[in-house]
């Protein structure tokens, strides 16, 4: 499952080349990028996973004097159909998804770090950009698939663990416009129509629909639908991925025993399987089915716990050569690996990011189950108010803005009295001394008993002023969010490190116990 990790340049070789457009390009002209065949990916064998066709073909980068200025994906486009604007007159411009989430290339290494954002923003596509800011690639779930190449992970899982159990079903009558209003009422990626036989509508319908110039208020979905592939929940996620390769369907329906629709299964849902705690778990089952001697499941551990801190050195080589704001990123990223101890990761984080934003405070909080929170790392200015072991509660937070910052809300407050504030939240920030802030939420990849995963709200990393207003710019917010995906990294690495040596432990006590009985 784990190969020896390939250098920066091998693994820039397995980016995809997206699409391109300029700002200017009509709407008609970047949905003719999109309805062809997507950006061109590497030569891949036919283990690869049918996720590389999805994503980058819905994904067109739009660029302007070699810079990266925003992209245009499947919700821009539900979003486009559903106002009906002109296709020809209305430019990618107007309607595009601004400041895209990026990484740049000496991240690549950390395979993780790629997945995690996949999984926690919900996304396929990646843009990948140099120091210049210039686009070197798009990383998908394909790049994924390559490095890790998870085949003997999905042949263990199953449909019925990862797939999406809510349907949307609706009248063969029904208009296509009326279809897509409820698919993004309701947040799915395809509808099934009630036919006899049981047809679908995806996106890649939409397309078709506006490459004919349909009239999307009056054609029936019914004429555009098509016949779906169907299969059981017990199917493998491993033969799920080889129907999506040869249906090249965006998603497949999966039905009970008597024909009942169940849910549906998607590239992208196999993708969200993928994860590091699951991964880790999958690699000790494999090894427990070739060997019965335990102790193994502990050399394996340490084997990948070496090449993880000989990734991090070779990373940490060539990030020094960087701008400012990506060295104190690397620097960071570097002793998360090379350290499990959690409260010293945390305590040197605020300390450094401080001392980069020249700000009165930075601090680390977490959750407990009320919502309330309480300071557990702090750096600050000499003379403001400290926040450390402070337990806080906010009045105007739950149940209010719980979802919005479990789905990655980021907030930056330049002035706490001119922003649109409820006076309790004002107030409890009065008694903090807090006048402008950051604040980013830390989200944990967590996975229910069904299999599905969603994102867990464990806590904030903030930055702060005190006593006077600030403008913080976009890339003070943009490093925060990049922190707070290494700081969730460092909170499941030391999670799982501290699981293995309890395992262990057990482990130990039974071995005595049972040399005792033999003797």
């Amino acid at each position: 499952m784990f190969l020896s990790m390939p250098s920066q340049k091998e693994l820039e070789k397995l980016l995809a080349v997206p699409n391109a457009a300029s700002p200017d390009a009509p709407l008609a002209e970047v949905l003719s990028l999109m309805n062809a065949s997507g950006a061109t990916e590497p030569e891949r064998s036919d283990r690869s996973l049918a996720i590389e066709n999805q994503g980058q073909g819905n994904c067109v980068l739009i660029v302007e004097e070699e810079q990266l200025v925003g992209t245009f994906v499947e919700k821009d486009l539900l979003r486009v159909a559903i106002a009906q604007f002109d296709l020809e007159t209305t430019v990618v411009r107007e309607v595009m998804t601004r400041d895209p989430i990026t990484i740049d290339t000496s991240q690549l290494e950390d395979v993780f770090t790629v997945l995690n954002l996949f999984r926690q923003q919900d996304i396929c596509y990646l843009p990948v950009t140099d120091e210049l800011n210039q686009i070197v690639g798009l990383a998908t779930p394909a790049f994924i698939d390559r490095v890790l190449q998870p085949a003997n992970f999905l042949q263990l899982r199953t449909v019925a663990e990862a797939m999406e159990r809510k349907t949307l079903r609706v009248s063969p009558a029904a208009s296509v416009l009326e279809v897509l209003r409820l698919m993004a009422e309701n947040r799915v990626c395809c509808a099934t129509i009630a036919t006899t036989p049981v047809t679908v509508f995806t996106p890649k319908e939409l397309l078709h629909c506006l490459s004919l110039g349909l009239d999307l208020a009056e054609t029936a979905v019914e004429e555009v639908a098509i016949a779906p592939v169907s299969l059981p929940p017990r199917t493998s996620l491993w033969e799920a991925n080889q129907l999506l390769l040869q249906h090249k369907d965006p998603c497949l329906l999966v039905t009970a025993a008597g024909g009942e629709i169940i849910g549906t299964i998607a590239a992208t849902n196999i993708l969200k399987t993928i994860n590091p705690a699951a991964m880790y778990g999958t690699i000790r089952l494999l090894q427990g089915k070739v060997s019965e001697l335990e102790i193994e499941k502990l050399h394996v551990l340490e084997k990948q716990k070496i090449e993880l801190e000989s990734q991090v050195q070779q990373r940490t080589r060539e990030l020094q050569q960087q701008a400012r704001c990506d060295r104190l990123l690397a620097e960071i990223s570097a002793g998360i690996r090379l350290s499990l101890d959690l409260e010293e990761i945390l305590k040197t984080t605020v300390s450094q990011v401080r001392q980069f934003l020249q700000c009165d405070r930075v601090f680390i909080y977490r959750l407990d189950s009320d919502w309330n929170g309480v300071a557990i790392a702090e750096d600050t200015k000499e003379g403001i108010k400290p926040l450390i072991g402070k337990r806080s509660h906010d009045p105007c937070f739950a149940p209010t803005w719980v979802e919005a910052y479990q789905n990655g809300r980021v907030r930056a407050v330049n002035d706490i009295y001119t922003s649109h504030m409820a006076p309790c939240h004002i107030e409890l920030l009065e008694s903090l001394q807090i006048r402008a802030k950051i604040l980013v939420p830390i989200l944990l990849a967590t996975e229910a008993e069904d299999g599905s995963s969603s994102n867990s709200l464990w806590g904030f990393i903030s930055a702060n002023e005190a006593e006077t207003p600030r403008e913080w710019d976009s890339m003070e917010v943009r490093l925060l969010q990049k922190l707070a995906t290494q700081v969730a990294i460092a909170i499941q690495q030391s999670n799982l490190y501290q699981k293995s040596q309890w395992e262990a432990l057990v482990r130990k006590k039974a071995e005595s116990v049972l040399t005792q009985e033999r003797n």
